[in-house]
C-alpha cells in the first residue's frame, strides 16, 4: 500500500524586475503583499520579504474569515 505524502514542500523562484517595478515568479496569493516592498529590501534579504508577505496573507485571510467585533463603550471606556 503507498501512503498519502507526508512532508511536502512547495518551492518557487521570485526575482525582481527592474523595467515593470514588479516581483516575477511568487505565487499568486503572495503577490498583493509583496507591492509595498523595494528591491533593496528584496536584494538585501529575500527570505524576510517572502516571510513578511507570507505572514501578511495569513493575517489577512484570518482577518477575512473572522469578524472582530468592536469594542463596546463599556470596554472601551475602561
Amino acid at each position: 500500500m503507498i501512503s498519502a505524502p507526508s512532508r511536502v514542500e512547495k518551492t518557487f523562484q521570485v526575482k525582481f524586475d527592474y523595467s515593470t517595478g514588479k516581483f516575477v515568479g511568487a505565487p499568486k496569493e503572495l503577490e498583493p503583499f509583496l507591492v509595498g516592498f523595494k528591491p533593496i529590501d528584496f536584494e538585501q534579504n529575500p527570505q524576510a520579504v517572502l516571510d513578511a508577505a507570507e505572514a501578511a496573507r495569513k493575517l489577512n485571510e484570518e482577518q477575512e474569515n473572522h469578524f472582530i467585533p468592536l469594542p463596546s463603550d463599556e470596554q472601551f471606556s475602561s
